[in-house]
């Protein structure tokens, strides 16, 4: 597909919602950077390029990714590793319908014709043999070297558990873009921005998943609503979004971020209200969500259920539910203390 600028740049004004993470409730540290600076990883590497890719390349070892063995994989400048053929798409689609297999810790338009290039290789981590891609300090389409990323893929091999199980990381320290010029961006902000997630490309329910703030502009970059650099995932470590392969299939898999229609609009009485604490979800009132645990954060509320229990929020276009003790209004510079709604909402989910 050939790369054209459009010549009317656009953008999109949406609300950008809190991330969910799942498993540990150990609290976070925070530390340097959660980049991995194995000597290994830095091995090999791709040209300076737009939108190029590598020929496959030998991961070290074989995963099980949902019954597909790999010993090999294609490393593609814009973000991602795929599986079946090599990937030059540089404007991000929807990793929960595509076709393809694909593991995305950043995909958007990445351009290494100025600045640093992408690299790759083999290492070790604790002892197990890993895999790891390192996009450091890269730049944006077209050219761009103003704002720079610095994110990295890390796969580990675990068949001390079991043939073809294996962890993979996705690690950041700093993501000041998330958008090229191509793609409708301005200045690496706007248009289509980037989505993190993974797929086996069969669009079977629970083989893909995006992370919240995946395509909401701004979310994801630093200081965002789900800034990459300030949250984590199944890791105690900031910046780091661990994933557990086992048996072929990803264990406690995320809410995704686009898992029903996005749909869900605050209304006219809503308002942002704040979690101070990490708190188990509901999928409706009285129903928990098991494994799904909210972050401390800002977060829409639409209203109570029927017995003012519980608060209805909306987290990247998904319907959750939060005890009402849990909930406090935002006392921001936008939001200044609003007291959070009292109007009586569905108690179903997802979609009323």
């Amino acid at each position: 597909m050939k790369k054209v600028l459009p010549f009317v740049r656009f953008g999109l004004f949406v609300f950008a919602f809190a991330f969910i993470t799942l498993g540990s409730r150990s609290q976070p540290v925070y530390a340097a950077g959660a980049i991995r600076d194995n000597p290994g990883f830095n091995g090999s590497f791709l040209p300076a390029n737009d939108d190029g890719s590598t020929g496959l390349v030998n991961i070290g070892f074989s995963i099980n990714f949902y019954g597909t063995t790999f010993p090999q994989l294609y490393v593609n400048n814009n973000g991602n590793v795929t599986f079946d053929q090599p990937l030059g798409t540089f404007t991000p689609f929807d990793l929960t319908s595509t076709g393809r297999k694909i593991i995305a810790p950043f995909f958007g338009d990445v351009d290494t014709r100025t600045g640093n290039v992408t690299r790759y290789g083999q290492d070790t981590v604790d002892g197990r043999p890993a895999f790891g891609v390192n996009w450091l300090n890269v730049g944006y389409f077209a050219n761009h070297v103003d704002k720079l990323n610095t994110f990295q893929l890390v796969m580990v091999d675990r068949s001390d558990i079991a043939a073809g199980d294996f962890d993979f990381e996705y690690n950041y320290s700093q993501i000041q873009w998330e958008t090229g010029d191509a793609s409708g961006g301005s200045g690496g902000f706007g248009g289509v921005p980037v989505r993190v997630g993974y797929s086996n490309g069969s669009g079977v329910a629970g083989t893909f998943f995006e992370l919240g703030g995946s395509a909401i502009s701004g979310a994801l970059v630093d200081g965002g609503s789900n800034a990459l650099i300030s949250n984590s995932l199944n890791s105690n470590l900031i910046g780091r979004y661990l994933f557990q392969v086992r048996g072929g299939q990803v264990q406690d898999v995320p809410v995704s971020a686009v898992s029903i229609p996005c749909l869900a609009n605050p209304t006219a009485t809503s308002v942002v209200g704040n979690s101070p604490f990490r708190t188990q979800a509901y999928y409706e009132p009285g129903n928990l969500a098991p494994g799904v645990f909210v972050n401390p954060g800002d977060y829409w509320v639409l209203g109570v259920d029927e017995s003012g229990e519980y608060y209805k929020i909306i987290i990247a276009c998904q319907y959750l539910w939060l005890p009402v003790g849990v909930m406090q209004p935002n006392y921001d510079s936008v939001w200044q203390g609003r007291p959070l709604p009292t109007d009586v909402v569905d108690g179903t989910s997802p979609g009323k």
